[in-house]
């Protein structure tokens, strides 16, 4: 859809160009779909529980069928946890059995990390790209690399 909405904008390509760029892009995107999907394929139904700063993971555990648990920050992340609220998750990730909590790579990850140390030993935290591609040269300066690597770090953490 983008790609036909270009082509009619677009005056650099031609509109066969746009949608052969659309095209293509569609393409690479289902090839790192399906790599992500078989990096995750070694976490265990057990284990995949995704705990994080901010509700930015809801559709990754739809796709990939991972349970999204309560995030530590309410809706965009920009709010204040509360004691009552980070109280709750704290009790969610010893019901679960959760060992690792997830943050972005571009967010302040003070609250994430107060929440990991209210356990012995604390939990692990590992960063992901959520809001932003990687810097460029890095393994996420794209979005089907960022795909890839998130899904990487996430079956690093979480596979056995």
């Amino acid at each position: 859809m983008i790609a036909a909405e270009l082509a009619d904008i677009g005056k650099v390509l031609s509109a066969s160009e746009w949608i052969q760029r659309g095209h293509d892009f569609a393409e690479e995107i289902g090839r790192a779909g399906a790599e992500a999907q078989e990096i995750l394929a070694a976490v265990p139904e057990s284990q995949r529980k995704l705990v994080t700063n901010h509700d930015s993971f809801s559709y990754f555990g739809v796709y990939f069928d991972f349970k999204v648990l309560d995030s530590v920050l309410p809706g965009s992340g920009l709010a204040q946890a509360d004691t009552a609220r980070l109280a709750r998750v704290v009790e969610e990730i010893r019901e679960e059995g959760v060992t690792t909590l997830f943050t972005e790579t571009i967010a302040d990850a003070s609250v994430i990390m107060t929440v990991a140390n209210e356990f012995d030993p604390p939990l692990a935290v590992v960063e992901l790209y959520t809001g932003s591609l990687g810097p460029e040269g890095s393994d996420a300066d794209t979005y089907a690399k960022w795909l890839v690597e998130n899904a990487r770090r996430i079956a690093e953490a979480l596979a056995p």
